[in-house]
């Protein structure tokens, strides 16, 4: 559940801000959370090695019971992408900070949703393609299964992939 309900977003974006596949997915424990549920070894951190050579390393822990939050900090050599740190309000008081957090992911992401819906309806009124493909998402599909065999063994599992078939070629 931990690797294709929640991790696969992870190796999305990962792959679309390298912009190179994932070749291979390594999977570490860490001290297991009580607040997981019978048969879930959380939190996890996954190694992912992209084909150009980078090395993304993501921290996943579903049972935080404090609310949904994702946040990614992408460390590049000209700068740091600092993404989705909450906007919303922000409290200090006695010594202490704290900020309201969404409860589930249908409200954190409810505007990329819909935002996604609208470029999707304007390209089909336009005869355009836009956004991700089919392909992304067997590219992802292909990395999860990786990942599970990581979690599974332990060891660091390379991801294989197909050719891209000419289909997806037409598109550009």
């Amino acid at each position: 559940m931990l690797i294709f309900d929640s991790l696969v977003h992870e190796i999305d974006i990962v792959r679309f801000l390298t912009d190179s596949p994932i070749k291979s997915v390594e999977i570490k424990h860490f001290k297991r959370n009580s607040n997981a549920p019978e048969g879930l070894n959380e939190p996890i951190l996954a190694l992912f090695e992209t084909e150009s050579g980078v090395l993304a390393n993501v921290e996943m822990n579903v049972n935080v019971r404090f609310g949904y939050q994702v946040k990614t900090e992408a460390v590049f050599e000209n700068g740091i992408a600092d993404i989705g740190r909450v906007g919303g309000l922000e409290l200090s008081f006695e010594s202490a900070i704290t900020k309201t957090e969404h409860v589930t992911y249908t409200t954190r992401f409810a505007p990329a949703y819909d935002s996604q819906i609208q470029r999707w309806v304007n390209a089909v009124a336009l005869g355009k393609i836009d956004g991700p493909s089919t392909w992304d998402g067997y590219l992802a599909a292909a990395a999860v299964e990786a990942g599970l065999e990581a979690l599974r063994t332990g060891k660091k599992v390379d991801v294989k992939y197909t050719s891209i078939p000419k289909l997806y070629s037409l598109a550009s």
